[in-house]
């Protein structure tokens, strides 16, 4: 915690969740604020000063966060014990305990853990529902999927989670599960406690606000609230602020606005890359972790597995499929792997299916398992305390890994204490000059990337291009190593149109 400065969106986070504490939910133009950062916000008492809040002021609403991941830690482990064995429960909570990207959005006041927590919670509670059907687990998916939707929009996407998964029974259990009337009471039972807890969110403010008294942004929205016509002053059931919530965010996302350039192997788009998510997965996932998933997925389509009942993959499946499938081909928001964390609870879980008896009977299974949990364990190792720009061995020189990815991948503001250590080293050092200088020169990834507009366009493009690093400091700044012909090779250059 203590060696991750504060990132660029902590301090709007806490600001919010305090803003709720004081019983204010509205927006003021911001998609990307949620009610689930009052819990951060309650641990925190110190008064917020400037744009950044300080270390100090971070410390205490941070530790909730981390509770949270110990909490997502946990409840891998118990869904993984219920469908595959308490060995594999044992492996998923070492891999969730493990995995950077997890391990480094634990440690900030932001959202994008808790919504992973919470679209997990939410599709245990299905397979936990498939399992047994219930009153009881009916009310635990509805205060799941409730809360779920008070951490990100995304989260929108588990309602065909739940549809689906409570429509369809588990293979070889159709005659032991509800029928399509008694499913349909669930479901709507489970639905409708969602939504009294994403109301009770909001503290209620705005809900039943109708349609004809919202200012839309979004074109979509515009639409049909006129096609509605008469019906468009029927009050709608949800709080304002979240009602407003997805009318920005549908509409940042259909225009780009309030988001810089996406960067991918160097190069850069205002529109998006189609192959995005799937690469920087494949760069910040452990390859141990994805040993274990093809591992896990091999035993998965095996037909006697898929038949036992207890090994109920539907959930799992479903929002694996709808989550990842939005980030892959509609997702235009590509400004790093945080926007996408819910998925990687469920790649675990798959991963966690590699310890079972079939694998763990065999001596090279059994070494194949722990090797890769050991490759993990040292891949991470390798990057603490500074996991946000962790990647794994396929980009094993730390100097030129902004060559390939940038942006809250990379550097999110979290290396001021690293840099602030390096700089005590090396007091002469010039940080990020607006002009050609020699000697010790330390510049953020993000302006070579041009993810963010440089000091100077034409100096950085030079470093960019015609130097390597010589160092970095926690992956976030590249240190360069300059002199008088430097200087006159840069001054002699005439860069390519």
């Amino acid at each position: 915690l203590h060696h991750t400065s504060p990132t660029y969106d902590e301090f709007g986070h806490l600001r919010y969740g305090r803003q709720v504490l004081s019983g204010d939910t509205s927006r003021h133009h911001d998609d990307s604020k949620m009610p689930v950062s009052a819990l951060n916000a309650l641990a925190g008492t110190a008064p917020l000063n400037g744009l950044r809040p300080s270390m100090e002021e971070l410390a205490a609403p941070r530790r909730v966060t981390v509770a949270a991941g110990a909490v997502l830690v946990v409840l891998l482990a118990i869904w993984s014990r219920g469908l595959f064995g308490p060995r594999c429960g044992l492996l998923a909570a070492a891999l969730a305990a493990l995995e950077p990207n997890l391990h480094a959005h634990a440690r900030l006041v932001t959202t994008d853990l808790w919504v992973a927590l919470g679209v997990t919670a939410t599709a245990a509670a299905v397979w936990w529902w498939r399992h047994g059907p219930s009153a009881g687990r009916i009310v635990l998916l509805g205060l799941a999927l409730g809360t779920a939707l008070l951490t990100k929009f995304s989260a929108v996407l588990l309602f065909p989670v739940v549809i689906l998964g409570m429509a369809f029974p588990p293979s070889g259990a159709r005659d032991r599960f509800p029928a399509p009337g008694r499913r349909f009471l669930h479901g709507a039972g489970a639905l409708l406690l969602a939504g009294i807890v994403l109301n009770l969110g909001y503290l209620l403010q705005g809900t039943f606000t109708p349609l004809s008294e919202y200012e839309f942004s979004d074109p979509r929205l515009i639409c049909l609230s006129d096609a509605l016509g008469p019906l468009s002053v029927v009050p709608v059931p949800l709080p304002r602020a979240y009602v407003e919530g997805l009318d920005l965010v549908a509409f940042n996302e259909a225009t780009g606005a309030a988001r810089g350039p996406a960067y991918l192997f160097g190069e850069r788009t205002s529109g998006r890359f189609p192959h995005y998510y799937p690469a920087v997965f494949g760069l910040k996932v452990p390859l141990g972790l994805w040993f274990l998933v093809a591992i896990g997925v091999l035993l998965a389509v095996r037909r006697p597995w898929l038949e036992d009942r207890s090994r109920d993959l539907v959930p799992a499946v479903l929002a694996l499929a709808l989550f990842g499938g939005y980030f892959v081909v509609l997702c235009n928001a590509q400004m790093g792997i945080r926007l996408a964390l819910m998925l990687i609870p469920f790649l675990i879980l798959v991963a966690s299916a590699a310890a079972e008896d079939r694998t763990w009977g065999r001596p090279a299974g059994r070494a194949a398992v722990l090797g890769a949990v050991l490759w993990v364990l040292a891949s991470v190792a390798s990057f603490q305390p500074h996991l946000i720009p962790y990647v794994n061995e396929l980009l094993p020189d730390r100097t030129a890994t902004w060559r390939a990815i940038a942006d809250s991948n990379l550097d999110w503001g979290q290396a001021e204490v690293a840099l602030s250590a390096f700089l005590e080293d090396h007091p002469r050092a010039r940080i990020n000059p607006d002009r050609p200088v020699t000697g010790t020169v330390v510049v953020a990834a993000n302006y070579l990337t041009g993810i963010l507009p440089p000091p100077d366009a034409r100096w950085y493009r030079w470093l960019a291009t015609e130097r390597d690093p010589a160092d970095h400091v926690a992956s976030a700044y590249l240190v360069y190593r300059l002199d008088g012909a430097d200087l006159q090779a840069y001054a002699a250059w005439d860069p390519a149109p």
